[in-house]
């Protein structure tokens, strides 16, 4: 069974079939490309630290400088100095992260209601949109 096995693996070698590709051992999101809303709060740190800790490409938005290039030195992120109610500068960070990355798999709100175009936004990226609440405990992320 296991001459099989290498028989086939080696066909599949040769027709140019690329082998599955796994992710993160810890939490199977390595090839996941994420847009962070708002890296300045205490929500949005930590999944920007959690998401590239689990080998996640990560980009963030932020209106302090220092703050945000600490964060995106500290963990290797993408950092974007925007202010998140402002929807054609979020639009430019997503293009620019999409672009970067070739796509983005999901933009994470941690700012909900902040901008009304954020919808819109993760459409035209092709995208999931997921939000985050002030009232989900940090101990969850």
């Amino acid at each position: 069974m296991a001459d099989n096995y290498l028989e086939r693996k080696m066909e599949d070698y040769r027709r140019g079939v690329a082998p599955r590709q796994h992710g993160s051992a810890a939490h199977g999101l390595n090839p996941w490309r994420v847009l962070v809303t708002f890296g300045g709060n205490e929500t949005g740190r930590q999944l920007v630290t959690r998401l590239c800790g689990a080998g996640c490409k990560v980009a963030f938005c932020d209106t302090e400088l220092r703050r945000g290039r600490a964060l995106s030195q500290s963990t290797g992120s993408q950092f974007h100095p925007v202010n998140i109610c402002d929807a054609e500068a979020l639009e430019r960070a997503a293009r620019y992260a999409s672009e970067h990355w070739s796509g983005l798999d999901a933009i994470i709100d941690t700012m909900p209601g902040a901008t009304a175009d954020l919808p819109r936004i993760a459409e035209t990226h092709g995208t999931t949109l997921l939000t985050v609440s002030k009232d989900q405990s940090s101990d969850n992320l």
